[in-house]
């Protein structure tokens, strides 16, 4: 896939944030999930400014020492010379490099941007790096011509040495921040053009998200149960180990087992802290610390109940997992790894997920709550809103706030409220095709609602186009029906 092609938008805010006249040095932040494509984003940038874009990349098992030597030697070849070269290795630092990028910088005649990419492995503990920057930063805010690109995939990183006052690199001038999010529903099914269904492809796009570098991995000349068994249900199965890569970014490698331990028992349709604690037999305080980690690394996330009392929301609370293949690996490919490791022979492990279920592409604890994340997250990619939801939903041109709220008698999966034209969206998403709990809730639908807002619009999600029977009972009660057509 051509990543320029795909990711014009990006592109060209890169090209923009490199162009742009500006009285001082200035910095941009880029980020994104691991596997998104920041690397080939920026690699590609690199290669199309070759005269004035500088791109090096950090490794996660390099020395700090050996780091500075392959980086002076790259940077000596895009210079053309360099001093730095007469050093001996031992003798190199990071003051030695900012002082002679600011003669560098004195003499620049065009934009000169150096890309920094996974940042956190540059600028590792005891490298001397992010200090040197800071020192050396007085001098170097005045080229205007001298741009920093940092990227990584780490939250951590960037919340630690970014987020408050006393973060180490706060104060130095940061011109833009980019965020390189995953490809959309109709960008996979455009630029990746998988033989699945409609259905198929929502439950993939439910396993792997939008990341890139999943969907490289599916053989697309497969029927979706071979593509996905072939990629998830064998051993050394990229995804078997994925989710220790992830924490690995943010966590220390003796923390694993116990991030593991409470990922697991946090469900799709989340839970309170006080039950993780429980479930996961961990202290609360141990349980408290590293929830709050989790979510400033966006990991997880919380929703409260949007209708009840200040201590009812705050007590009842539910942490969740935002990331689709983490929900996936969680709640269903961790219940089958003695299998999978067994698998040699390929034996179709994903086929046997379904059997028996009257819903089609049905996967217990697993399905009914991340479709409902999957809605949530397509109506959160609010910039773009090409998806035909936004057409249906008059949300073409409305602003809005997503919210939840369940009690002892109701719950609704999403709420659409703050919304400029005043009208509250009740959102049911519904894998399912039972018709006869289809028609309950679309009976009891407008009952639920009319209590909690005077102008509304019933919402109901499905996986599915429905019968005509469904059709007519829900447009005889003023419900607009959303089917995959709606959201590919």
């Amino acid at each position: 896939m051509n990543s320029l092609f795909v990711r014009k938008k990006t592109f060209s805010e890169l090209k923009k944030y490199l162009d742009n006249k500006s009285s001082t040095a200035s910095f941009c932040f880029f980020r994104g999930r691991r596997r998104v494509g920041k690397s080939t984003m920026l690699e590609l940038f690199a290669q199309k400014n070759p005269e004035t874009v500088f791109y090096f990349m950090g490794r996660l098992d390099e020395k700090a020492s050996k780091t500075l030597v392959r980086f002076t030697k790259a940077w000596s070849e895009f210079c053309g010379e360099s001093n730095l070269i007469k050093y001996k290795s031992s003798e190199l630092n990071w003051d030695l490099f900012f002082e002679a990028l600011y003669l560098f910088g004195k003499s620049l005649k065009s934009n000169t941007c150096l890309v920094l990419d996974e940042i956190q492995w540059i600028a590792k503990e005891q490298s001397g790096f992010l200090g040197a920057l800071k020192e050396h930063w007085v001098k170097l805010e005045r080229i205007p011509k001298l741009k920093f690109i940092l990227c990584g995939s780490s939250n951590k990183f960037f919340n630690q040495m970014t987020g408050g006052e006393e973060k180490l690199i706060r104060g130095l001038k940061t011109r833009t921040d980019i965020w390189l999010k995953p490809l959309t529903l109709n960008e996979i099914k455009e630029f990746y053009k998988p033989n699945f269904n409609d259905q198929e492809l929502l439950l993939a796009y439910m396993i792997f998200g939008g990341i890139p570098y999943y969907w490289n991995q599916i053989k697309t000349e497969l029927n979706f149960i071979q593509a996905i068994n072939s990629v998830c249900f064998i051993p050394n199965s990229l995804f078997l180990e994925e989710f220790k890569e992830m924490l690995n970014l943010e966590f220390q490698i003796n923390s694993i087992k116990t991030l593991q331990s409470l990922l697991e028992v946090i469900g799709g349709t989340g839970k309170t802290a006080s039950s993780i604690a429980s479930d996961s037999k961990l202290s609360h305080s141990t349980v408290g610390d590293l929830l709050v980690k989790l979510e400033n690394y966006k990991i997880i996330s919380h929703k409260e109940p949007l209708f009840g009392k200040v201590k009812e929301i705050k007590r009842g609370s539910l942490i969740y997992i935002k990331d689709f293949y983490l929900n996936f690996y969680f709640r269903v490919l961790r219940k089958y790894l003695g299998r999978i490791k067994r698998n040699s022979k390929h034996e179709l492990i994903f086929a046997q997920l379904f059997e028996g279920s009257k819903q089609g592409l049905y996967i217990p604890d697993f399905t009914g709550p991340i479709f409902e994340l999957l809605i949530q997250t397509i109506l959160e990619e609010n910039e773009v809103r090409t998806a035909n939801i936004f057409e249906k939903l008059h949300l073409k041109n409305c602003d809005y706030e997503i919210g939840f709220h369940w009690d002892k008698e109701v719950q609704f999966d999403l709420i659409l409220h703050k919304t400029t034209d005043r009208v509250t969206r009740f959102i049911e998403c519904k894998w399912t095709k039972d018709n006869a709990q289809l028609l309950e809730l679309i009976k009891s639908f407008e009952l639920r609602v009319s209590k909690y807002a005077e102008k509304y619009q019933m919402v109901l999600c499905l996986n599915h186009i429905p019968s005509d029977s469904i059709i007519k009972v829900a447009k005889s009660s003023n419900i607009t029906i959303v089917t995959p057509k709606d959201l590919i």
